[in-house]
């Protein structure tokens, strides 16, 4: 058995699919909005005028302007919330920043409407830093089951060579695959994670 590694890494990717689920699906239970149907108008009015205002924050105080890339002002806005707005501009990225520009480029080409972009991509991250951060630990070898059910012969392969334990999980979970899939390899709608938001 002999599998190139390109062939390797297509058909462990193929096991996965999209990250995200339906749209109210993740606003409901990413606390977007109530669960009273009367009140989603009201609440999303409020969240439009606090993005709004962040936003202008951000510009008077120039850490963004009118071309900083969408993702980035994603990013500012989200850190200025939580209390983590570096002193200037010349800070380097944290690894959990890195995080949030991925998940926000992957939700960026979903959903159109910038306002609604952000407060999917904020609440999904803190779900994911409060909920799931110690369920991430476990994926590695939930990933090898899955793997063991669905192509046994390549997971022999990959333990045969030792390339499982070289397996980039940290950047594949902490992302939730976002820019770290090529297209090609998101042919088949599985859902991998084991944990619902």
């Amino acid at each position: 058995l002999f599998l190139s590694s390109e062939d390797i890494l297509r058909q462990v990717f193929s096991l996965y699919g999209c990250f995200f689920f339906f749209s109210f699906f993740l606003y409901f239970f990413l606390g977007i909005i109530p669960p009273h149907h009367k009140s989603h108008a009201l609440v999303m009015n409020y969240r439009k005028e606090q993005y709004w205002d962040i936003h202008h924050a951000l510009h008077v105080i120039r850490f963004i302007n009118d071309s900083t890339p969408q993702v980035d002002v994603f990013l500012r806005i989200h850190q200025l919330e939580s209390g983590k707005l570096p002193r200037n501009l010349a800070y380097p990225l944290e690894p959990e920043d890195e995080v949030f520009l991925a998940i926000a480029k992957a939700m960026e080409e979903m959903v159109e409407d910038p306002i609604e972009c952000y407060w999917l991509v904020s609440c999904f991250v803190n779900q994911l830093n409060s909920k799931h951060k110690d369920s991430l630990q476990q994926l590695p070898k939930i990933l090898e089951q899955y793997l063991n059910i669905e192509d046994s012969r390549l997971l022999m392969h990959l333990k045969a060579c030792a390339a499982v334990s070289k397996l980039p999980y940290d950047l594949w979970f902490k992302k939730c695959f976002a820019g770290c899939l090529p297209e090609s390899s998101l042919q088949r709608q599985d859902v991998f994670f084991p944990f619902c938001l």
